[in-house]
């Protein structure tokens, strides 16, 4: 079907098409004036993404924003805040409501959660658009009841907000005190095993400085040790020399001897009386005083120089084993400066670990304290992010029923409701309108056409027309001739 012939049919059903018009019009009246007026009070909340909190700043990305924006939404139309609505005002105290509900669920279930479901359906809340800001629209019959529980659904869920913050913070803040006993518990321990330490072994600190200085000490002493060695080994060598000389009789081979000015003398001298000696017993005999006297002054200088011999013997002994005393002593010194050098690096390690575990214990105490400070903080939060953008005035004018929108409806479902029907009568049974139509159905072509004022008035039309075929191409008949045909 061609959009004239549309357009033919529709027109020639014009009257029809217009009942149907009329009577959606009709009906929409007639609803206007018996649906009960319903107003709808609007309240207008914005939600700071960026800046409520002052414990805490970072701003969230755009997605972000949007998910939270969109849980804000789900907050504000949850069954929490409707109950804190019916709490808020009081609505479960109401003799009447309290009869409502007896009625409609036989006493059974929560008075509170059937008023908070049934607000609920009366609350419709959307995003403003490219905004963070939410608005809560209430529908109800009264003008002040929707403007009222509209500002209680925005005062309880800012309450609701602040909840959700709080009611955290005050378990954690809880929490963390128990946390700091036992940090703090922690923290005097280690200070005390610390204490302890520096105490049992009389130090008060071990750093690299006082170590340095205990190693410039232990190279002093090694430098000693060493130079004692070598005096030791030289003395050592000395009387070494000194006893194989003396088992061999032969005392002035010693270095010592021989760099003994007094020996030297004395060597001197008992020449000169071994030569006097020898010059008075050749002319002498033995008994002759002379003689006597010689002799003796030889042996005299002979038991001198064996004197001198011992006590250089003597000297030698001496300082080879004060060498090696000393040497044995500095050894001592050493091993001992070695040990105390080890013992003071332990002690340093020991004591590393212990201010390590004090340093530790404080770094998380301290870090614990101050992380409980911002949770006590945030369970003393007084204010929310969400801030009322507008309360809802009493509303002036109904939000349904809408006359002007009614009637319009009512205008075109009626005139839909027509085209239907009509195309529905229509389609299985077509009429002629017109020529065109005419044409358009057998496909030949047109010789004559009556006027209507020729034909008469419509009545006497009608008779007419019954007498010629109404429909063209009916069942059993001979098709239409093709235009070659004709």
């Amino acid at each position: 079907m061609s959009l004239s012939q549309l357009f033919r049919i529709l027109w020639a059903r014009k009257r029809a098409l217009l009942g149907f018009v009329a009577a959606a019009i009709v009906l929409a009246l007639i609803a206007n004036l018996l649906l009960p007026k319903k107003y709808v009070g609007e309240a207008a909340v914005v939600v700071d993404l960026n800046g409520g909190d002052p414990l805490k700043d970072g701003a969230l990305s755009p997605v972000a924003q949007t998910a939270y924006v969109a849980t804000q939404i789900d907050v504000i139309g949850s069954h929490n805040v409707a109950l804190k609505v019916v709490d808020n005002q009081k609505l479960a105290d109401n003799p009447e409501t309290q009869a409502n509900f007896k009625e409609a669920t036989d006493g059974v279930g929560s008075l509170r959660d059937w008023l908070a479901d049934y607000l609920l359906t009366k609350l419709v809340v959307k995003a403003a658009l490219n905004s963070n800001v939410v608005l809560i629209d209430f529908t109800s019959k009264n003008q002040q009841n929707a403007a009222d529980m509209a500002n209680a659904f925005a005062d309880a869920y800012i309450q609701t907000t602040l909840d959700l913050k709080v009611d955290p913070a005050q378990r954690q803040s809880g929490w963390f005190n128990q946390q700091i006993q036992a940090l703090r518990s922690n923290l005097e321990a280690a200070q005390q095993k610390l204490a302890t330490y520096q105490k049992d072994h009389d130090v008060i600190g071990v750093d690299d400085s006082k170590i340095d200085v205990e190693n410039g000490r232990l190279q002093e002493l090694s430098n000693q040790l060493v130079a004692a060695q070598a005096a030791m080994y030289q003395t050592s060598a000395r009387e070494k020399q000194m006893n194989e000389i003396t088992g061999t009789h032969l005392p002035d081979e010693l270095t010592d001897v021989a760099k003994n000015p007094l020996l030297q003398n004395l060597k001197a001298e008992l020449a000169r009386a071994e030569a006097k000696f020898a010059d008075v017993s050749q002319r002498y005999d033995r008994n002759h005083p002379q003689y006597l006297s010689a002799a003796a002054e030889r042996d005299a200088l002979q038991r001198k120089i064996a004197a001198e011999i011992n006590n250089t013997k003597g000297n030698i002994a001496k300082e080879a084993a004060l060498a090696r005393q000393q040497t044995a002593a500095l050894q001592q010194a050493v091993d001992e400066q070695r040990g105390h050098i080890l013992s003071l690096k332990h002690a340093q390690d020991e004591m590393t670990v212990l201010r390590h575990d004090v340093d530790s214990g404080r770094t998380t105490y301290d870090a614990a304290l101050q992380r409980a400070s911002e949770v006590q903080l945030e369970s003393r939060l007084d204010h929310s992010n969400i801030a009322i953008l507008g309360r809802a005035p009493v509303p002036t004018s109904p939000a349904s029923p809408r006359p002007l929108l009614n009637l319009a409806l009512a205008v075109i479902l009626g005139g839909l409701l027509g085209v239907g029907v009509i195309l529905s009568r229509e389609m299985p049974d077509r009429h002629i309108h017109s020529r065109l139509d005419l044409l358009e159905a057998v496909n030949l072509p047109l010789l004559f056409e009556l006027p209507l004022d020729e034909l008469g008035p419509k009545p006497k039309r009608l008779a007419n027309a019954a007498k010629l075929p109404r429909r063209l191409g009916r069942p059993g008949g001979p098709p239409p001739p093709s235009p070659a045909a004709a």
